[in-house]
């Protein structure tokens, strides 16, 4: 079975929020995944459906409509298909963020594309945006990518490096599958990072780190036998989201994998302190997969 099949990839008409366009093409490329681009209105319009030659509402009536809207999604969809990806765009009425989780259910194996902040302005943060609402409620894997000017957009992204940090856990091993896949279709160069955590005072810190080297070490030949790969390895000493931060801002990796933690007791993902961390502080891109855990998990990784 695919990784994924679909990208959802919502658009909002900003600059920033495009910043996902070659990442959604870099994914979909690598595992022939079709891209439903979609655009969610707020309020009903008329839109020219350049497919059918005629004016279409998007109303009450018709909340969610699939045509082709040049003065909208034009030059997006042109900039996808060019590349031979397959491209549907979706109009729809509503509210952003509860659109673009329905609209998400209807495809097989979604992988869900967004930027951090759109409309908002750059100043906007990740945490109480639309893209929050995405990121916790949906069922599907997010990858969540830093907006920016259309200057800073990237022509082209090639995943060359993956990076996946590791606390020690079950639920952050989780993270290793797909990490390993994507890596072996973009022959990326794969890095397994452990943060030593310990409090002020304690002086065990060389047993820590050799654990954590021992650890690291035994993952990355299991992986590297399964694979073929070179893995590499890195144990980082502090706070684990000041120094994960830190070392993804220095090494710039082309993709972050996480897991996020399980569902809380009201059916949202849980995130922990890492996870925001990295998430706020917009260092690069970051995909968040799902691991169906209970609520008792949620408390299993700080990742």
């Amino acid at each position: 079975m695919p990784l994924f099949e679909t990208i959802i990839l919502p658009l909002d008409g900003s600059e920033p929020s495009e910043a996902a366009i070659p990442y959604a093409a870099a994914i979909g490329e690598l595992v022939g995944a079709s891209i439903i681009v979609l655009h969610v209105l707020e309020e009903m319009r008329p839109v020219f459906d350049a497919r059918r030659g005629e004016v279409v509402w998007i109303s009450p009536a018709q909340p969610r409509v699939e045509l082709e809207a040049p003065e909208l999604l034009g030059e997006p969809i042109s900039r996808l298909r060019s590349g031979g990806l397959t491209v549907r765009a979706v109009f729809r009425l509503g509210d952003p963020a509860a659109e673009i989780l329905d609209e998400v259910e209807r495809w097989p194996a979604p992988l869900i594309v967004i930027a951090s902040h759109g409309r908002g302005g750059l100043e906007r943060l990740l945490l109480g945006s639309v893209a929050d609402r995405v990121l916790r409620d949906a069922s599907a894997p997010v990858l969540v990518v830093p907006a920016a000017p259309a200057a800073e957009h990237p022509a082209r992204v090639l995943l060359r490096t993956i990076l996946v940090p590791l606390d020690g856990s079950p639920l952050a091993e989780r993270a290793l599958p797909a990490a390993m896949e994507l890596a072996g279709l973009a022959h990326a160069e794969v890095t397994l990072v452990h943060v030593v955590d310990l409090p002020a005072g304690r002086g065990d810190r060389d047993d820590s780190e050799r654990e954590a080297t021992v650890y690291l070490q035994q993952k990355a030949e299991a992986l590297a036998g399964q694979s073929g790969r070179t893995i590499l390895q890195h144990v980082l000493h502090g706070e684990p989201g000041e120094q994960l931060r830190r070392f993804i801002a220095a090494r710039q990796p082309d993709l972050v994998v996480m897991v996020a933690h399980g569902r809380g007791r009201l059916g949202r993902w849980l995130l922990g302190s890492v996870t925001n961390e990295l998430l706020t502080s917009h260092v690069g891109p970051l995909l968040l997969l799902r691991a169906q855990d209970d609520t008792n998990q949620e408390v299993a990784s700080e990742a």
